[in-house]
Order: structure tokens, then sequence, then C-alpha cells
């Protein structure tokens, strides 16, 4: 919550005649100062609730992802896309976890598309996929994913 609280005293306010016109306000507190403050106030509540641009996705990065995530749900994973919620105090990412027993991967939808992607890749390059059928060009971008890690570790 915000307090408007005055800052600046009669003796020391502007004239409000010096104020640019659109920064008059019709309150006579302090030549205006109070309204000056309430603007200012509610331009940062109103900066505060705006929502972050949507961002474009390329077709063809979008069909990666889809095919990554059927491959994942194939080789026995959950796959679930979430808001995944930041507080003070702690990083918040795209990843595998256990829940009641079953394997679950956790896509941050606050994440770009290319992050989503690399968080997949890093799943299947970990995980045994010998039992299903994957696309020999994913199986090059999975494999070279875990030659990678490998050669990083």
């Amino acid at each position: 919550m915000i307090r408007i609280t005055p800052a600046v005293t009669a003796a020391a306010a502007p004239r409000a005649d010096a104020l640019p016109s659109s920064s008059r306000g019709s309150s006579r507190f302090a030549g205006g100062t109070f309204t000056i403050l309430f603007r200012i106030a509610s331009t940062f509540a109103t900066m505060q609730k705006r929502k972050p641009k949507a961002h474009r996705e390329d077709p063809a990065s979008q069909l990666l992802l889809q095919r990554l995530k059927e491959l994942a749900e194939k080789s026995g994973v959950s796959v679930r896309e979430e808001r995944l919620v930041r507080e003070v105090g702690y990083h918040v990412r795209s990843g595998a976890c256990r829940l009641h027993g079953q394997d679950v991967l956790l896509l941050d939808t606050g994440a770009s598309q290319t992050e989503r992607i690399d968080a997949l890749l890093d799943f299947l390059a970990a995980r045994d996929l010998d039992g299903v059928f994957v696309e020999p060009d994913l199986r090059r971008m999975i494999h070279g994913r875990a030659v990678d890690e490998a050669q990083t570790a």
C-alpha cells in the first residue's frame, strides 16, 4: 500500500503557475503538491498491475517443444506446464520432481520457449530412452546434449 503524505511545506512549495499545465492540480494544498504526489503514486500502482507483453513464439520451436513433451510422456513422465511462483530467497526453474510416486516434469510458463526446450532436452538426455522410439533428428539433439553434459562433468 502506498501512503501519500505531503512532502513539501506550504512555504517551500513551488508556485502553481511555475508548474507545467499538465501537472497543475485543482488542490490548493501546498500549491498542488498533493495532487502531483497522488498522480505519481497512482502511476506507480498502475505500473505494478501491468501484465508482461506476450512473447511471439516461433512455430518451428513450438512444434519441437510439442514433440519433446510427447516423447517425455511416452517415456513414462507426466509433463505439466505451470506458472512457477518466485519468492524472495530462492530461484525457481523448470525441472523434474517426484510427486506421489510418479515422475513429473514441471515447465515454467513464465520461461521462454527456448528455456523450456532446454529443460526438456536436459531431462531426456539423462533418461534411458531405449524402450521408446525416438525420431532420428530428436535423438541427435538429445544425444548431443548428453555428450555436452558428459564433457562438462
